[in-house]
């Protein structure tokens, strides 16, 4: 059940018995489990402890109060249930995912199935990469977490939001044994208001998670710039979540920012670039359709990438949410056929 979260001023222990520590939050955070005095609901704590804490921190904290209170609404997006500023910290009462996260919910399933299975080494031009035989995300899952994940994100930037940390740790299962549409986006902790005029806003950000960052997000700040904020660097990054849940591997290596970058710069030089993965995929093939949609958001420049709402309207993603059902199904086939006849037609 979706509520308005509700400010309170105050000790927050008058409203909410502590629990088990379930990580920290940063230097000056930690994540609890917690369980209302009233209903005995459990919900998860949020905690920044004000003492030694930076002003930008709790800036930080205070600004994703603010933006969730807007976005929380969206059955994908993790609700705000209360919230509590006291002199000596800040506390966000958000529900409680009992399935964890994406990101262990798929090492689990990898260490379970893929790991056992013999190991194949591949060459892709670019270097050596090890591709393991066994359990894969059927396109119908694939389809089903990058739907829920870019519903979310989409009705964050209708309200001209950009959640600027998009990978699998922040996006939460509801329940164990739920379905992938009920995924929620969490952590809030990086967004960013931008203009859906056209005015961008231009800030000065730390890189929460480089290896999804955008190359222009990454460029400024390796050169300690500025740089617009907007949606542009949410549709990179969930490229590179569809890339992962695809491939099971990042699409582009490097230990370092700089080394990242180079590396998808030398890789998208190359418009086949994609296309040479797809074909050494160690599991059954993903539908053009798919790749299609995948090589839309990896662009270099990030004014050639889509918006999230017209992701939403590509005949991959029509063909899984069941959108349009009398139109979709023949927009997809009419799609994916022309994309076969340029696929197999002789260049000039």
């Amino acid at each position: 059940m979706r509520v308005s979260a509700d400010a309170h001023f105050g000790r927050m222990e008058e409203h909410f018995e502590m629990e088990e520590e379930l990580m920290q939050a940063g230097k000056q955070g930690v994540i609890r489990l917690c369980v209302d005095k009233l209903s005995g609901h459990v919900y998860v704590c949020k905690s920044v402890f004000l003492e030694g804490c930076s002003d930008e921190k709790a800036r930080n904290a205070r600004s994703e109060i603010a933006t969730l209170t807007i976005v929380q609404l969206h059955p994908n997006i993790v609700a705000l249930i209360s919230h509590f500023e006291g002199t000596s910290a800040i506390h966000m009462i958000m529900e409680h995912c009992e399935g964890g996260d994406l990101f262990e919910h798929l090492s689990l399933k990898w260490r379970q199935y893929v790991q056992p299975y013999q190991a194949c080494t591949r060459h892709d031009g670019g270097g050596q990469y090890t591709a393991l035989k066994g359990w894969y995300l059927s396109e119908k899952d694939v389809a089903q977490i990058f739907m829920a994940s870019l519903k979310a994100v989409a009705f964050c930037h209708d309200h001209g939001i950009m959640h600027g940390d998009i990978k699998l740790e922040n996006l939460l299962l509801p329940h164990h044994g739920c379905s992938y549409s009920d995924i929620k986006l969490c952590d809030f902790g990086s967004a960013a208001p931008f203009s859906a005029a056209g005015k961008r806003n231009s800030v000065r950000r730390r890189i929460c998670t480089f290896t999804y960052a955008a190359p222009e997000i990454i460029q400024a700040a390796r050169n300690r710039e500025e740089h617009c904020v907007d949606e542009k660097g949410d549709i990179w990054s969930l490229g590179v979540l569809l890339y992962l849940l695809v491939f099971w591997r990042l699409p582009f290596a490097g230990d370092t920012p700089k080394e990242l970058l180079n590396s998808m710069r030398d890789d998208l030089a190359d418009d086949d670039w994609l296309d040479n993965r797809f074909e050494r995929l160690p599991h059954p093939e993903v539908s053009l359709l798919a790749r299609n949609l995948l090589k839309n958001m990896m662009q270099l420049d990030p004014l050639k990438r889509p918006s999230a709402r017209s992701l939403l309207m590509h005949p991959w993603m029509m063909r899984y949410n069941g959108l349009a059902s009398n139109v979709a199904p023949n927009q997809s086939r009419k799609f994916e056929h022309s994309l076969c006849e340029s696929c197999s037609s002789p260049t000039s």
